[in-house]
């Protein structure tokens, strides 16, 4: 909330500052053409507008100050040189008919005063219009890059969020994979096979197998032959390896 309100506070020194930048280039004309003795009068009210329209809280009151101010500049002459603050101040606002008042208004001071007085009106209007564009653009540039920086900061916080959530529920975490059966060079034998085979690989020969096994040395080369057979290996050497490998 207060962030919010740091915005608004500047959006609206923004807009003070262009309304007040055109009031002070039309007081300026209004010094340089010395046009009436009453200027002093349209100095101030048009800005005592600026300030009301400064302070209300409204959209509808600012509306209706920024078209009291237009209405006022066609027809009282020691306003007409500061039309250009009735548009700065319409510019501000969403209804396209605020936003071009100061168009009919011109066209009264025109009919009114002649075409070469309304020029420098219409010069200084124009200014108006383009300085307000451009604060508008970029209030709306500086709003759109603080809700993407604000969702992003949501995101990361709910990502956060969901992290802290996993460590603290074992629900979360990761599966634990299941470790993958160890590779056995000796499937498919049977256990006198497998015995045979792990002496055959200490090197062993067949009567020493036979005297440790309590078999004869026809079974245990039968035995063998066996393995061999089933591995598809050509000699007990290979059969050596193949137990060494496991």
């Amino acid at each position: 909330m207060q962030r919010d309100r740091r915005c608004g506070y500047n959006r609206g020194m923004d807009k003070l500052i262009d309304s007040i930048a055109i009031w002070g280039a039309c007081a300026t004309l209004v010094v340089v053409q010395g046009t009436s003795e009453f200027s002093i009068v349209g100095m101030l009210a048009a800005l005592l507008a600026l300030c009301a329209s400064r302070a209300a809280r409204w959209s509808a009151l600012r509306i209706a100050i920024a078209f009291a101010l237009a209405l006022a500049c066609a027809l009282f002459a020691p306003l007409m040189p500061f039309l250009p603050v009735a548009t700065c101040l319409g510019m501000f606002e969403r209804p396209w008919s605020v936003r071009f008042a100061w168009v009919a208004a011109l066209a009264i001071i025109a009919w009114r005063c002649g075409v070469a007085y309304a020029l420098p009106v219409l010069a200084l209007s124009c200014v108006a219009v383009l300085l307000s564009i451009r604060t508008v653009r970029s209030v709306a540039d500086r709003s759109g890059m603080r809700i993407s920086r604000d969702a992003l900061r949501e995101d990361m916080i709910e990502l956060a969020d969901r992290a802290r959530a996993s460590e603290l529920d074992p629900s979360h975490e990761a599966p634990i994979v299941a470790d993958a059966p160890a590779f056995d060079p000796l499937e498919g034998l049977t256990d006198r096979e497998r015995s045979v085979a792990h002496l055959v690989s200490e090197g062993l020969d067949n009567r020493e197998i036979a005297a440790r096994l309590f078999l004869s040395e026809g079974t245990v080369r039968n035995n063998i032959s066996a393995i061999l057979q089933k591995k598809q290996l050509k000699n007990r050497t290979q059969l050596a390896v193949l137990c060494l490998s496991h």
